[in-house]
């Protein structure tokens, strides 16, 4: 559920609001967690851009965040979840 909100808030701003939202994620005044940056970038390149709305590869934005994926045969487990959702909620309530 929060992939969708959090690709349909992104997905309906503007190339110049988008690059102000940008510039306003990597402050640190107001968000010190690089990894939320990350997750906006890859949000950017891969769905935004293309404008791959129904996709979301979870496997792949976890392993671009968080620079690792080790898990053979199937999807995040539930740690990996957690905390991949985390950094979301943070984007979104920036």
């Amino acid at each position: 559920m929060k992939k969708r909100i959090l690709i349909e808030l992104l997905s309906s701003f503007s190339k110049i609001e988008f690059s102000k939202f940008k510039r306003f994620i990597t402050a640190d005044y107001f968000n010190t967690d690089e990894r939320v940056f990350k997750l906006l970038e890859f949000i950017h390149r891969k769905i935004l851009l293309p404008k791959q709305f129904d996709e979301f590869p979870e496997q792949e934005v976890y392993q671009y965040v968080f620079g690792k994926y080790n898990r053979v045969g199937g999807g995040l487990d539930a740690n990996q979840k957690a905390l991949l959702i985390a950094k979301m909620s943070l984007l979104m309530n920036l």
